[in-house]
Order: structure tokens, then C-alpha cells, then sequence
């Protein structure tokens, strides 16, 4: 009774038995009015991709007399005609000596969950414009295990294509002008060592010699022992400035 999530119990033959409060809250059926009647009448649900109405609810766990968890979304309707998001499980009721004799139905609203969901999308789609508009990308790289990790827009500046060549600190070694190479080792490495922010404008020599010009600063996060576990950052293209600059000072 006192569980958040939603629990209804049926017979065999699919009539409801039991309501916790949750789940007289989510369907908006009190136990008294349910207690008897089909579980198609109480807990009208369908699947979100499909609308189709789920049918097999007694006969799949009876069948499979095991747990069952549904993977696909779904839409429960309450009596007030609420539409309501739910991750649903059903478990077999086995007396003992091994009979199904009912189903326990346990739903949770994902309402909430749903609704962050959304707004993490919406804030992930406001960054990856933001990026794209100001040419900024972002970058991590974890030390415990070497692995660095790109936004989006770092591949368009390296001009890498992210399906066909993963992130690597090797391939950023690799784009960096010959000429600029130990310096942006050094400033990352004196960075690590004295526990300061990492600054560096360096060029970046692409593949067909064009060359390109990017900020970069990031931050490095050490553990409570004082080891250095993972960087953050991001790069910028200023090629357009920097180009802008050089011929200001030729003239």
C-alpha cells in the first residue's frame, strides 16, 4: 500500500482482485468499483508507437511463468480520460505447489521522467546551435582510461567524419601543424603539472594543406589523492580572425 509505483492483482481469468492506492491514484478507479471487473476495464492501456490495445496481458505471463518487464512504451487512460506514460512489469502469483493462480500488475508513471527527457533533448539541440553558430566544439579527455571524447562540432573543425573515424588523441596529435606540435604538448603537459588552466592558440594542418587556426583552454580535474583524472575543454576555429589579424599587421 505504501509503494509508489501502481500494483493491481488479477485472476487468471484477468479479474481484478486487489488495488494499492497508487494504482486506484493513476486509474482513477477505487477499489470498490473495480474489485471484480475485467483488467481491460481498469487498466486501459496501449502501445505508444502502435496505439495498439494490449490484449495478451493474462496469457503472455501465464505462458512464460516467469517476470515480465514490457521494453515498449505505453500509454495507460485513466477513468477521467488522463493519458499517462507507464513502464509496466507483471509477475506470476504461483501458489505452492507451483499453480498460476493470478498476475501482479506493478506500473510507474513516467511523467517526469519523460518531461526531463524533453528538456535534455531541447537543452542538447540549444547547445549543438550554439556550438555550430560560434565554431566552439567540446572535448574530454578521461585519464583513467585515455579515452577523449568530441562534441559534434569538434569533428567539423577537424574536418573528421565521426562515423567512420572515432575520437582519439592521437588524431588530434596528427592535425596539428609540425610546426605548433610540442608547443600545444608542452602547454597541455605544464597545464597537468602545475595545476593550471590550459591556454593555447596553434594551427592545424589539414589534409589537403590548407591551414586552419584554433583556440584552445580546458580544465583538468584531479581526485581527492591529487591525481589527475579527466580534462575538459572545448576549441574554437579562428581562422577567420586570426587570417584578419595577420593581414592588419602586413599592412
Amino acid at each position: 500500500d505504501s509503494l509508489g509505483d501502481g500494483v493491481i492483482t488479477i485472476d487468471t481469468l484477468g479479474i481484478i482482485q486487489y488495488m494499492n492506492p497508487r494504482a486506484e491514484d493513476l486509474t482513477g478507479w477505487d477499489i470498490k468499483e473495480a474489485f471484480g471487473k475485467k483488467i481491460t476495464e481498469i487498466y486501459s492501456i496501449v502501445d505508444e508507437n502502435t496505439g495498439l490495445i494490449d490484449e495478451s496481458l493474462v496469457e503472455s505471463v501465464i505462458n512464460a511463468s516467469q517476470q515480465i518487464v514490457l521494453s515498449h512504451s505505453l500509454i495507460l487512460t485513466s477513468k477521467t480520460g488522463k493519458e499517462i506514460p507507464v513502464q509496466d512489469t507483471r509477475v506470476p502469483i504461483i501458489d505452492d505447489n507451483g499453480k498460476t493462480t493470478g498476475i501482479a500488475i506493478s506500473f510507474r508513471d513516467e511523467t517526469e521522467i519523460r518531461n526531463h527527457q524533453r528538456q535534455l533533448i531541447i537543452s542538447e539541440t540549444s547547445l549543438k546551435r550554439a556550438q555550430t553558430a560560434a565554431k566552439i566544439g567540446s572535448w574530454e579527455l578521461d585519464f583513467t582510461t585515455n579515452q577523449l571524447t568530441w562534441s559534434e562540432e569538434v569533428f567539423t573543425i577537424f574536418e573528421i567524419d565521426s562515423s567512420k573515424f572515432g575520437a582519439s588523441y592521437q588524431a588530434f596529435l596528427e592535425l596539428i601543424h609540425p610546426h605548433d606540435r610540442d608547443q600545444v604538448k608542452s602547454a597541455f603537459e605544464e597545464s597537468v603539472k602545475n595545476r593550471s588552466p590550459y591556454y593555447i592558440d596553434h594551427r592545424l594542418l589539414m589534409h589537403d594543406g590548407r591551414i586552419k587556426y584554433v583556440h584552445e583552454q580546458g580544465e583538468i580535474l584531479y581526485s581527492n589523492d591529487g591525481r589527475p583524472i579527466r580534462t575538459i575543454g572545448v576549441v574554437q576555429d579562428i581562422t577567420v580572425r586570426k587570417i584578419a589579424e595577420l593581414k592588419s599587421q602586413e599592412n
